[in-house]
């Protein structure tokens, strides 16, 4: 039981210690056990000898009126011997206010019995070391040692407060032998290693003032002989001490200044180097600023060069307008123009060859741009690298991840490439490209005017698909072949126009499907062409007339099926065959136009569903008024006219 959790009712210590040879009793406590309102006395003794394994005291308990209540004697039996104090809790009356309490007997482990006849009186406590600096001898020696350790014949005390009894070679306590305590922990002997202590640590403070060859150790040094005081020649020391500091302060003074004017000197010439830098800085970004308005990217990209934290900003912020890039430039940078969102218009010359990627990423208002090419350069290959949306950047992601607000122009694999074409772009004038590429404008549904240069030799597979407000468009002459759908679900195309002389030599599938506008169609004269291909004037609803070029053999399945609106169509007589569903549904076909006679006309293969075709009124040519009855047209003014 922790008696320490009851109440403490009264505490007695004993002044006078009543040794009952080997133990004596240190104090006693009356406690009270609270939630049964019982009280009872705890004991505490003190061992001289370890060897003590039992006890017989007396316990006398008086009121507070002086009546003796209770007197006992207990039998405290198996004491720790491997601890010289223990405690015992015990009953008492409990109308006790005082206890008077005896060791009778002392049971040794060996079973001697010691009668308290033979105990002895001991006056005096152990005597606290309060000289410090003896004290500090002391502790040197061992930690708990804070008393002078005394002989009394019989008994000893140890310098850790311990009462031994003489035959206690080591104290009880602390261990520690006996003559070594009795011998170095008094007064005279205290003061004797204090003396030889402060002799020794003035010596080593001598002998570091001789070594010392710096401020810190001199004044270190100096802190040390303070101690001393007085002691011996130590005023003299501190004098020396002092005259060596003052000298080297000094020098550290003359040190110190110089650093300081450096230091000031440094600063000045990194202010002004900051502010020279600062102005060349600022007269290069107006270079910069002045190359980018006049076209000058060489010069431009000079200047960057030279530059180490070259941004954009400065750019941007001026609000270009409009950049005409000069004709000595051959190559653009990646994101050349990123950023410049005032920029409406740009063009960019013949000589470039090749045009970084993001080039103009985030000209958010551009109307119109002049490029040399679509892509990167004519050579590109890549597919992704062909596209219009090349030069505006680009992200890569999946089919389910794809971005808002991007042109989807390209994809391979499960990635799809999202490019940043600025929705405000309505015109694209290209110079010398050599080719449009596979989905060069695929989707891009806002432009609504694109300059085909003469040198473009192929269009590409749903080159223009879906650019849904582009009106018309003119085929240069130097095309050889378009690519399936090139030209598909361009729903606001009305006009297509393709040079005379045109090396075309087929129209491929789907080329001008679901081109629902579509109104005129001009092939040209003189060309190559010789064949359309399958549907490819699928569901172009608002043609109404077309002319066949006279080099053309076949027209290839549902070429013009769902052609609701178209009334007549120029058919030469170079035309062999004339395949299924070719005019399918195109009902409002009332009149064939065709380039040879009845008899050529018979001898041409037109395979089924073309009843729209072969129901309507056929017209055969004839250059002069014909003598025979019959249906006759002719051109008058490059238009097909009806012999009256």
């Amino acid at each position: 039981m922790d008696y320490k959790s009851d109440k403490l009712i009264k505490n007695v210590v004993y002044k006078d210690i009543d040794i009952a040879y080997p133990c004596y009793i240190t104090n006693y406590e009356i406690r009270e056990i609270q939630d049964f309102n019982k009280i009872y006395t705890v004991v505490f003794f003190q061992k001289i000898y370890n060897n003590v394994r039992k006890l017989k005291i007396k316990i006398k308990s008086i009121s507070a009126s002086g009546d003796i209540l209770q007197d006992a004697i207990y039998l405290i039996e198996d004491i720790n011997t491997k601890s010289s104090t223990f405690y015992e809790q015990l009953a008492i009356d409990q109308s006790a206010t005082k206890l008077e309490i005896s060791i009778i007997e002392s049971i040794l482990i060996n079973g001697n019995v010691i009668s308290n006849k033979e105990s002895n009186i001991i006056n005096e406590k152990p005597v606290v070391i309060n000289d410090k600096k003896h004290l500090k001898i002391a502790k040197t020696i061992k930690p708990n040692l804070v008393n002078y350790a005394k002989d009394f014949g019989d008994f000893w005390y140890c310098a850790c407060g311990a009462l031994n009894h003489k035959d206690n070679l080591n104290c009880i306590s602390c261990n520690i032998n006996k003559q070594t305590v009795l011998n170095k922990i008094n007064n005279d002997a205290l003061e004797k290693a204090y003396e030889e202590n402060l002799q020794a640590s003035y010596l080593a403070t001598v002998k570091h003032f001789n070594c010392a060859n710096s401020l810190n150790e001199y004044k270190k040094v100096f802190s040390e002989f303070k101690k001393f005081g007085d002691y011996k020649d130590c005023q003299d020391y501190l004098k020396k001490c002092n005259e060596k500091i003052e000298g080297y302060q000094k020098k550290l003074n003359r040190k110190n200044c110089i650093i300081a004017i450096s230091l000031v000197l440094g600063v000045f010439i990194i202010i002004l180097f900051s502010i020279v830098s600062s102005i060349i800085k600022d007269n290069k970004y107006k270079e910069i600023i002045n190359c980018y308005k006049s076209g000058d990217l060489n010069s431009a990209y000079e200047i960057i060069e030279t530059m180490n934290d070259f941004k954009m900003d400065k750019i941007i912020n001026e609000g270009i307008t409009e950049i005409k890039v000069q004709d000595n430039v051959t190559k653009i940078k990646d994101n050349t123009f990123a950023g410049m969102s005032t920029l409406e218009n740009i063009e960019i010359p013949s000589s470039v060859t090749n045009i970084g990627k993001g080039t103009l990423y985030g000209c958010t208002s551009l109307k119109s741009v002049t490029l040399p090419f679509v892509g990167e350069s004519n050579n590109a290959s890549k597919g992704y690298n062909e596209v219009l949306g090349y030069i505006f950047g680009y992200s890569v992601t999946s089919f389910k991840n794809r971005v808002e607000g991007t042109v989807e122009q390209y994809y391979e694999g499960d990635d799809y490439y999202c490019y940043y074409i600025p929705k405000s772009l309505e015109t694209v004038n290209l110079l010398s490209a050599k080719a449009i590429g596979d989905h060069a404008f695929y989707d891009c549904e806002f432009i609504a005017s694109i300059t085909i240069p003469n040198g473009v030799t192929n269009i590409g597979d749903h080159a223009f698909y879906n650019c849904d407000v582009l009106k018309s468009i003119d085929i240069p002459s130097s095309v050889i072949s378009i690519e399936d759908s090139a030209f598909s679900c361009c729903a606001s195309l009305k006009t297509v126009n393709f040079a005379n002389d045109s090396k075309l030599s087929s129209i491929g599938e789907y080329v001008f499907s679901w081109c629902e506008s579509l109104e005129i169609i001009n092939l040209g004269v003189n060309n190559q062409l010789h064949s359309i291909g399958d549907k490819a004037f699928i569901w172009c609803e608002s043609l109404t007339s077309i002319e066949i070029p006279n080099s053309v053999t076949s027209i290839y399945w549902g070429a013009f099926r769902y052609c609701s609106s178209l009334e007549s169509i120029v058919i030469p007589n170079s035309v062999t065959s004339i395949g299924s569903d070719a005019f399918s549904d195109c009902r409002s076909l009332n009149t064939v136009y065709y380039g040879g006679t009845a008899s050529d006309w018979g001898n041409i293969t037109i395979d089924s569903n073309n009843q729209n075709l072969t129901n309507a009124t056929i017209y055969y040519y004839s250059e002069s008024q014909p003598t025979t009855a019959g249906n006759y047209w002719r051109y008058v003014n490059g238009v097909p006219t009806i012999w009256e």
